[in-house]
């Protein structure tokens, strides 16, 4: 039996009722999840609260398989059985690797994931074992991030201005800081947000292999892991070779 009674929608007024049925039709539901039943003691509080969760959620721009992987991560933290169950599902059918959730529910994370998920694990546990993200990983999901929404979204949709500045940035910044073992992580994604633009942004490719050429290729130093830094100015013309320059993913890859 449950500690808190969940709440059915005839016990509320029509304002609960509003909220309950607004609940539903967010997350596209024949039922209120029993989560949500039990908040709805208080219907005010709870709708503030699903609707910022259905904000973040649905109308994240963030591509879906990141989004799902830093729930499973968030739940597993936490021991949620609840969102466990319900989100490794949604994980899965977004595109992320059953060896990658079986390596975050098995508590192994970030080892067994690919470099871009284990950038999103870091900055997981960071905030909650620690409750603060060091600088470098923040930056380096932010770099991350944006590579995976310009392989996503549509050149209209994006701001080629601002992608040209953070070109700009990223070839000064590897230029007069070589990336060493505190900042890899950064240099690394860096280095992927190069060839995202130059392989997925089209009127912005030639602009992104001159960044590649003055990056030109490097080390880092990735801890006990497979990866290595490809050289950006490669990886394009091969892109270039194939002719899937433009040719946008339908989810983001990690």
């Amino acid at each position: 039996m449950a500690r808190v009674p969940y709440v059915t929608r005839d016990e509320l007024d029509a304002e609960g009722q509003e909220i309950y049925d607004r609940i539903r039709r967010d997350r596209n539901a024949p039922e209120v999840g029993l989560q949500f039943r039990a908040l709805l003691h208080s219907p005010k509080a709870t709708g503030y609260l699903t609707s910022m969760g259905a904000q973040l959620r649905f109308q994240s721009a963030m591509p879906e398989n990141l989004k799902e992987l830093a729930i499973i991560l968030v739940a597993r933290e936490w021991n949620s059985g609840l969102e466990w169950t319900g989100h490794a599902v949604l994980a899965a059918r977004a595109g992320v690797s059953p060896g990658s959730i079986e390596a975050i529910r098995t508590g192994k994370a970030p080892a067994g994931l690919a470099e871009q998920e284990q950038i999103i694990a870091r900055v997981v546990h960071q905030l909650l074992r620690h409750k603060e993200v060091s600088d470098e990983s923040f930056a380096a999901a932010g770099w991350n991030t944006l590579s995976s929404l310009v392989s996503i979204k549509p050149d209209t949709d994006l701001d080629l201005g601002k992608l040209k500045q953070l070109l700009e940035r990223v070839a000064r910044t590897l230029k007069k800081q070589p990336p060493g073992t505190r900042y890899a992580s950064v240099a690394y994604t860096m280095n992927g947000f190069v060839i995202a633009v130059g392989t997925y942004v089209a009127p912005l490719t030639e602009l992104a292999l001159d960044t590649a050429e003055k990056i030109g290729a490097f080390q880092v130093d990735m801890g006990e892991t497979a990866c290595k830094v490809p050289r950006a100015a490669d990886y394009i013309r091969k892109s270039q070779a194939r002719g899937a320059i433009g040719k946008k993913r339908k989810s983001a890859k990690c």
